[in-house]
């Protein structure tokens, strides 16, 4: 099965060897389209977004060509969810340890089990590989210290969809990305400038690049929040 059609505007590809995640997020696309997907392309027909490591995506990813690309490597899922084993981290890790070209990026909601999972690794954490946490609302904001200080090179953080206001201190943050929720989900939540603002704000005061996602712009947003796609230099 080829990568579904990249729609995530700050990577260039998305690349899944591990797919599925417990939690169950309202407006998770990923657990949607696993559904979709239920019984075909390595997706369980009895629980398509259960914890799969793929070894067909994992050769997609060792054969990775060329160089320079942001590749997003949980898209379908959550490394650090319960019910995926640290083998299948570890060995995506050393996969990407030999191509040192591209950019990774890992996305989580559980950021607790980082330490634990990666711990044991053989071997020093690819200065390549960025992980980050979603964070959607004030109660996610504590998810944001376990990114400090841990054994990888380089941190990031999700705020999408952002769902309300955030008061959050972004000090040891290398990049910021910020999205609206999407979809026609019964009780979506527009975004309010404010909420915006303030993390922007906070962002622009650490000199931290923000990413703003398309569709920022509604009543509440004005065209003054678009266009602003922002990365690290070490990923350009």
């Amino acid at each position: 099965m080829p990568e579904m059609s990249n729609k995530i505007s700050w990577c260039d590809i998305t690349i899944n060897p591990i797919t599925g995640c417990v939690k169950g997020c309202s407006w998770c696309y990923a657990r949607d389209f696993a559904k979709r997907l239920a019984g075909r392309h390595g997706y369980p027909a009895d629980h398509p977004f259960k914890p799969t490591f793929h070894f067909d995506k994992l050769a997609e990813l060792t054969g990775l060509k060329g160089c320079g690309k942001r590749v997003f490597l949980d898209s379908m899922g959550d490394w650090f969810s319960p019910g995926v084993e640290r083998e299948w981290v570890w060995a995506v890790i050393e996969a990407v340890r030999h191509l040192p070209n591209h950019t990774f990026l890992v996305l989580t909601k559980w950021p607790e089990r980082m330490t634990e999972v990666l711990g044991e690794m053989i071997g020093p954490m690819p200065a390549n590989l960025w992980f980050g946490v979603s964070v959607t609302c004030q109660k996610d904001a504590c998810r944001i210290d376990c990114l400090r200080g841990g054994a990888w090179s380089h941190n990031f953080i999700s705020f999408e969809p952002l769902l309300g206001p955030i008061d959050v201190d972004l000090w040891g943050i290398e990049w910021a990305i910020i999205g609206a929720e999407t979809g026609n989900r019964k009780g979506r939540i527009a975004l309010k400038r404010s909420w915006l603002e303030g993390i922007c704000d906070q962002a622009n005061s650490k000199r931290i690049p923000v990413f703003l996602k398309q569709g920022l712009c509604g009543p509440q947003i004005d065209g003054s929040y678009c266009g602003r796609e922002e990365f690290p230099e070490e990923m350009l």
